[in-house]
């Protein structure tokens, strides 16, 4: 994905937003929205993609069924989910018109597959992501089309957009990283990851019990 078009498409959905005075996205659910947007643009990418795309909704089922058994932090039902959930999202939301509700909930269906699987594989952060954008797709679908229009009338003047407020950075900033709090917290206490030999016994009653992520 192309760094530069990741962080226009980041300042220009802020801006898009905060001009349209649309009811602001979670942080990290701005940052996944444009990174898909940016990876979808990429040519590159979706050669890259091309492969893994389903040709009926039918082979979702299929894969799920071949793949459970074998879930990890690369599970591949992960990847062919999400790929196949953000190429119809943006093909939706380039034609601009009501989507079918089979295909609202196709898409939604795809999402919900990541993020069930996400959190089997110990991937909290994006299980919560692809969790939101399941639950609320339609109105994920509608500011997406506001959006590529927004663009369309801005396309001769993207410097506006390029110049990103204090405030948004603020506001990103601030989101809550679970890894980093935890990072934050063992370091706080002492604790040198690099040199931690050991399980404690709250790790291992987390895992017995099958409230850790990993």
């Amino acid at each position: 994905m192309d760094a530069h078009a990741f962080r226009f498409h980041l300042l220009a959905l802020e801006h898009y937003i905060s001009e349209e005075r649309l009811l602001r996205l979670p942080g990290d659910k701005s940052v996944y929205l444009a990174g898909m947007i940016a990876r979808q643009a990429d040519p590159g990418y979706t050669e890259q993609t091309e492969d893994f795309l389903l040709e009926s909704p039918e082979q979702i089922d299929l894969f799920v069924r071949s793949h459970d058994p074998y879930i990890g932090q690369n599970a591949p039902i992960v990847t062919v989910s999400r790929i196949n959930a953000e190429r119809i999202t943006l093909d939706l939301a380039k034609k601009r018109r009501e989507a079918y509700s089979y295909e609202l909930r196709f898409a939604a269906r795809l999402f919900g597959i990541a993020s069930q699987y996400s959190y089997l594989a110990g991937n909290r952060t994006l299980g919560e992501i692809f969790y939101f954008l399941r639950n609320h797709f339609p109105a994920v679908l509608r500011l997406l089309q506001g959006y590529l229009t927004f663009l369309e009338g801005r396309a001769d003047r993207p410097q506006q957009i390029e110049r990103a407020s204090e405030t948004m950075w603020e506001r990103l900033g601030r989101q809550r990283n679970e890894r980093n709090e935890k990072k934050e917290a063992w370091e706080k206490m002492g604790i040198n990851l690099k040199k931690k030999a050991m399980i404690s016994p709250a790790e291992l009653g987390g895992m017995i019990n099958f409230t850790s992520e990993n």
